[in-house]
């Protein structure tokens, strides 16, 4: 008899990670959805940053691909932010993927507003004005961005304590996380090392949702061969 609960077969959730209880399924139509989200916005959250310049001062706020790498990772940040419910649910009701995805949800979804700065405001202003409003923002972008690197470092963690299918998102996500942690500390333009890491990041959470499918297709499979 197949060892997949027909529930989490029918919504492409087959397996629970180890010594955990098993995912909470979701229907069909939300879990297919969830998985677009997830797998469209890690792709363009990758995309938008690897056309991200560089530099980061003000002849990248002209430069031709400044705006588009904003508004696309932007868009994908916020499709992550709504698919992750089907990340998270890997990982059954364990408290430090719940943990995880509060952290990473916060962080991805105020993204937007940094990129509207970017798009708008900083091609329109110089440098020094830019920097006096990137100054007074501080104060809630700094909590943010750390709660997004965090978030994305315990799913990491939470990953790779799943093991299976999950360890190489999980590796991902973990060194990802760390390097993000560790980065402004790096003798090199920040570019050289934010932007492979979180396009890298992005392209994680893609493949959380190519393996959803993959998994619901087998599970599919197996229903129609009769279980066995």
């Amino acid at each position: 008899m197949s060892t997949l609960q027909p529930a989490a077969a029918a919504t492409g959730e087959p397996f629970a990670p180890r010594g955990q209880a098993a995912p909470v399924p979701g229907t069909a139509d939300d879990t297919r959805t969830r998985r677009a989200m997830l797998g469209a916005g890690g792709l363009l959250f990758a995309v938008g940053n690897l056309l991200h310049p560089l530099e980061h001062n003000e002849a990248a706020e002209h430069a031709a691909t400044w705006a588009a790498a904003h508004v696309i990772f932007a868009i994908g940040a916020v499709l992550i932010a709504a698919g992750l419910p089907l990340f998270a649910r890997r990982f059954g009701a364990g408290r430090l993927a719940a943990v995880a995805r509060v952290l990473t949800w916060v962080g991805f979804v105020t993204m937007p507003a940094n990129a509207v700065v970017e798009v708008f405001v900083a091609p329109n202003v110089d440098h020094e004005t830019l920097h006096a409003v990137e100054s007074d923002m501080t104060v809630a972008a700094a909590p943010l961005g750390f709660a997004f690197i965090l978030g994305v470092l315990l799913f990491g963690v939470a990953a790779l304590r799943a093991g299976g299918p999950l360890r190489p998102v999980g590796t991902v996500l973990a060194a990802g996380g760390a390097l993000l942690l560790v980065g402004p500390g790096l003798p090199i333009a920040e570019g050289y090392w934010i932007i492979p890491t979180t396009a890298a990041i992005g392209l994680a959470f893609t493949g959380v949702a190519v393996m959803a499918v993959t998994a619901g297709s087998r599970g599919t499979g197996r229903r129609r061969g009769g279980g066995s």
